[in-house]
């Protein structure tokens, strides 16, 4: 291309040059028309170069100025989410939440109020609609009981003041909640709840806070009965209380400790 712009470049000067040498004042009209309609080009092609630098540089402050509303937004959109989740009384943490529950273990298993839990792990479900999304469900779409897994914030309230009258195992745990945690008065409701220590009141009672052996009690019904653990003596309320409130303490200094 820049070749033939030379080409014609030359080709204008020698034409000039003879016109000039020979007298003929004005070029020939289709040499003329060609040279304004390729002048006309060049002043065009000269204006929107012009353009372009201004919109290239418009281009450069907007997206500077749009990278600072987006670190605004960024901040403001983290205390929109965070009032939110107040108002609801919702909570998320990198750290387990810790709370109590109780179960009632029999041939089955550990049998909660709807569910028997397979694992020391359980991820709540809404048995209402079906819709596993957002659990545990803040909008009253799964009427009452709302969906989630649910656990006290007092294993002595929990507990009140005597044990229920079975003759099966009644097991008392500290659990971890995690995920979409929604605060109450009196307790929580979870999206996802781990065992992490645990007492068994039956014939022999024991506390257990190894977490392989509470997912092997949870896993195998023929484990149950003879678990290693912590002997449960004298009162069983108050020697459950503390047991697990000891644990909850140790759990709580090492979540803190790992925080700082």
């Amino acid at each position: 291309m820049t070749d033939h712009k030379s080409r014609t470049a030359d080709l204008a000067k020698e034409y000039l040059a003879l016109r000039n040498r020979y007298g003929e004042v004005e070029p020939r009209p289709e040499v003329a028309g060609i040279e304004l309609a390729m002048n006309r080009r060049r002043f065009r092609i000269q204006h929107l170069h012009s353009q372009l630098a201004e919109i290239q540089e418009q281009l450069r402050w907007l997206e500077s100025e749009l990278e600072g509303y987006d670190k605004g937004m960024e901040l403001v959109l983290l205390d929109a989410i965070e009032q939110l989740r107040r108002g609801h009384e919702e909570a998320w943490s990198p750290f387990p939440v810790l709370g109590y529950r109780m179960w009632l273990v029999d041939e089955h298993g550990f049998c909660g109020v709807k569910r028997v839990w397979a694992s020391s792990t359980m991820n709540a479900r809404c048995l209402t609609t079906g819709e596993d999304d957002e659990v545990p469900h803040t909008d009253g779409r799964c009427g009452n009981p709302a969906c989630g897994i649910y656990a006290t914030k007092s294993v002595r309230h929990l507990l009140g003041e005597r044990l229920p009258r079975t003759d099966d195992t009644i097991a008392v745990g500290l659990v971890g909640m995690s995920g979409k945690v929604v605060e109450h008065r009196r307790g929580y409701r979870a999206q996802r709840t781990t065992v992490l220590a645990l007492v068994l009141l039956g014939e022999v009672s024991v506390g257990i806070d190894d977490p392989a052996e509470i997912e092997s009690l949870f896993a195998n019904s023929l484990h149950r009965h003879s678990s290693r653990g912590d002997p449960i003596k004298g009162d069983p309320i108050e020697r459950t209380v503390e047991y697990l409130e000891e644990r909850a303490r140790r759990l709580t200094w090492t979540l803190d400790k790992k925080s700082e």
